[in-house]
C-alpha cells in the first residue's frame, strides 16, 4: 500500500511526500539549534548570504525546506524529460528529500545545498547534449553551471572530471567537446579574478581562498545509532537497486543506459570527492542524493511488487521517520 501511495503521480502522492518531508523537518524547525557541519562556506558568492542566514536560524531552515522541495520537483521533471522511468512517478523527490533530510546538519540552508541546485541544471544540460547531431555547446553550458556554481561551493569544482566522462558516455568524443566545459568552468572564475584585480588588485584572492577551502579540515560529524542505522538501510537498499540494474541494463534503451551509466559515475565521483578529498564534508550528500535517489527509484518503480520489496520500502521510510522523532524525545 505505503509503495503504491508513494510510486504514484496524484495529488495524494504529493500531499503525501510533503507531509512526511515536514515530519523529518519538525525537530528542526522547533530547534534553534544550528550545526555547522562544514566549514566550506565563504566562497566568494556565498559570503554574501552566509552572515544573513547564521543571524536568522529558522529562515534558513526555512529556505532550505524550501529549495530542497524545489530541487525534488526538478528531479521528478528530468525523469518524465528523460523517461528515466517508464511512467510518471514522485519517487525521485522522494528518495531524495529522505536522503538530504536524515543529518540535522543538512536541515540548514549550506552552500552544499546550492551546490546540489547547479548540479542538478549541469545534468540537465549534459542529457540534452545526447541527441544532437553536431557539436553541441550544452558541455559548455554544463561547464559555466559548474564553475558558477563552484563560486558558491568550492567542492563542485571537484566535479569537473564528469564532465569529459559524459562527452564520453553520451557523445562520439569530439575533442572540441572536451575543450568546451573547461571554457565554460574558467569562464565565471576569470570574470570574479578580473572584478578582484579591478577594486583591489588581487585577481589572484579567489583562487587562495578555493584552494584554502579544498585543504580545509572539515568539523567532525555528529554520528549516533539513528545515523549508522540510516545508512546501512540506504546501503543495502542500493545494493539491491544496483542488482537490479545491472540485469536489466542490457534491455533498456541506448539513451536510457546512457543516462544511468552517466548517473553512475556522478555517484562513484560524489563518494571519492566525500571520502577522500572533502574531509567527510556532509555538503556532499545532497549531490550524491541525486544520482541515488534515481537509483531506487528505477529498481521500486519497474521492480516486481514482492513480498520482500514492499517490506524493504516500509523499513526505509519507518528508519527515517523514527529517526526524525527519535531528535525530539531523545529515546536512543
Amino acid at each position: 500500500m505505503l509503495l503504491r501511495l508513494f510510486s504514484g503521480s496524484k495529488a495524494s502522492t504529493v500531499f503525501s511526500i510533503f507531509l512526511l518531508s515536514v515530519i523529518l523537518w519538525l525537530p528542526s524547525l522547533i530547534s534553534s539549534k544550528s550545526v555547522h557541519f562544514s566549514q566550506s562556506e565563504s566562497m566568494i558568492l556565498y559570503a554574501f548570504i552566509e552572515g544573513f542566514l547564521t543571524k536568522n536560524v529558522l529562515l534558513s531552515k526555512i529556505l532550505a525546506f524550501i529549495f530542497l522541495l524545489f530541487q525534488a520537483y526538478l528531479l521528478v521533471l528530468i525523469s518524465g524529460k528523460y523517461i528515466l522511468l517508464q511512467g510518471r512517478s514522485y519517487l525521485p523527490a522522494l528518495f531524495f528529500l529522505l536522503i538530504v533530510s536524515f543529518y540535522s546538519g543538512l536541515q540548514q540552508f549550506s552552500a552544499g545545498l546550492i551546490g546540489s541546485f547547479f548540479v542538478i541544471i549541469s545534468i540537465n544540460f549534459l542529457f540534452e547534449a545526447y541527441d544532437k547531431e553536431s557539436i553541441s555547446y550544452r558541455f559548455f553550458d554544463a561547464g559555466l553551471i559548474l564553475g558558477l556554481g563552484s563560486l558558491f561551493y568550492a567542492k563542485l569544482i571537484l566535479f569537473f572530471p564528469v564532465l569529459w566522462i559524459s562527452a564520453i558516455i553520451l557523445r562520439k568524443g569530439n575533442w572540441r567537446e572536451f575543450v568546451m566545459p573547461v571554457f565554460g568552468v574558467i569562464l565565471p572564475m576569470f570574470v570574479v579574478a578580473a572584478i578582484g584585480f579591478l577594486r583591489e588588485g588581487k585577481p589572484w584572492e579567489l583562487f587562495q581562498t578555493m584552494n584554502g577551502i579544498l585543504l580545509r579540515a572539515e568539523i567532525p560529524m555528529e554520528i549516533d545509532f539513528g545515523f549508522l542505522l540510516i545508512i546501512g538501510i540506504l546501503f543495502l537498499a542500493v545494493l539491491i537497486s544496483s542488482v537490479y540494474m545491472l540485469n536489466i541494463f542490457q534491455f533498456k534503451k541506448i539513451f536510457i543506459r546512457n543516462y544511468y551509466l552517466l548517473l553512475f559515475w556522478i555517484f562513484v565521483t560524489g563518494l571519492v570527492v566525500f571520502i577522500l578529498f572533502s574531509s567527510f564534508d556532509m555538503g556532499i550528500a545532497y549531490i550524491i542524493a541525486i544520482p541515488t535517489s534515481f537509483i531506487l527509484s528505477n529498481y521500486y518503480f519497474n521492480a516486481i511488487s514482492t513480498l520482500g520489496n514492499r517490506i524493504l520500502f516500509g523499513m526505509i521510510l519507518l528508519v527515517f521517520v523514527f529517526n526524525g522523532v527519535n531528535q525530539i524525545f531523545g529515546w536512543i
